[in-house]
């Protein structure tokens, strides 16, 4: 099946992998990207994957958000 733009005739199946494709990594660069955020904070970058567990995800969010930051609290190694 061919999808017709002024001259050009586009496969919707080449059309519907590059945009699969496209979301796929805009997926995988946030997910390294929240994981370098979470990890600046002084949490553990396997935080994120807790995205993928429906409730979990906005419990852990609320954590995040109002929750002490282990890397702003001072350690004794700082001393």
């Amino acid at each position: 099946m061919s999808l017709n733009v002024g001259n050009y005739a586009i496969e919707v199946h080449l059309l519907s992998f590059a945009i699969l494709a496209m979301l796929i990594a805009m997926i995988v660069t946030s997910i390294f990207a929240i994981a370098r955020i979470v990890q600046r904070a002084g949490y553990n970058g396997w935080w994120v994957l807790i995205i993928f567990v429906p409730i979990a995800n906005m419990l852990a969010l609320w954590y995040f958000g109002f929750g002490p930051w282990p890397a702003s609290i001072p350690s004794a190694r700082a001393r």
